[in-house]
């Protein structure tokens, strides 16, 4: 068999069907490529507290963001309302405090979200170098407190991560509510 420049095409009847096998391939490899990115990912790590036992003293939760983090009041506000809202919709607290006062001696537990690191992609920088954008990222620390103890009920670290990979990909509000799933799943489980 002659395996020449010409040998995939027959004027007569098209390309071969080696030829069709290799553009079939070579399409799904390049949807695959460009359609999939790194999926957007959140982690937790325990960092401490004094208790295990289950929140169950207490039906309502005060939230709290706090950020140390350079130019960052817009993710601490989303932060802040991401998780209140979601301690709302899990439905294990009768009343979640946001902004609301809360008289001190009203037994209840205290959420502080304390953004310690934030690496920002927004929407401009996406559209302009895609991928090459990078990965927004926070990094927020957790204390769980309960106004009737003294001390941490339970301290954790949470990073929430953007989806990476291609020019549709997350920015910082993604990763800020990667975060907040992360916090609302925590004090929930333990609910």
């Amino acid at each position: 068999m002659n395996m020449n420049a010409g040998s995939f095409l027959c004027p007569a009847t098209g390309p071969t069907k080696s030829a069709a096998k290799f553009a079939v391939m070579l399409t799904v490899v390049c949807v695959c490529c460009f359609s999939t990115g790194c999926a957007s990912s959140g982690t937790t790590k325990n960092t401490g507290g004094t208790t295990n036992d289950p929140l169950t003293s207490h039906d309502t939760v005060v939230v709290e963001a706090m950020s140390e983090a350079p130019n960052s009041d817009q993710e601490r506000k989303l932060l802040h309302a991401l998780i209140a809202s979601g301690l709302q919709q899990g439905g294990k607290f009768k009343r979640v405090a946001g902004s609301v006062p809360l008289e001190e001696s009203a037994p209840h537990f205290k959420v502080t979200a304390r953004i310690k690191a934030l690496s920002k992609v927004s929407d401009g920088a996406r559209v302009a170098v895609g991928a090459l954008a990078g990965r927004a990222s926070i990094v927020v620390d957790v204390e769980l407190t309960d106004s009737q103890r003294s001390g941490s009920v339970r301290e954790f670290q949470v990073v929430g991560k953007s989806s990476a990979g291609w020019v549709g990909a997350g920015t910082t509000d993604q990763a800020v509510q990667r975060a907040a799933e992360q916090i609302v799943v925590e004090i929930l489980k333990r609910r």
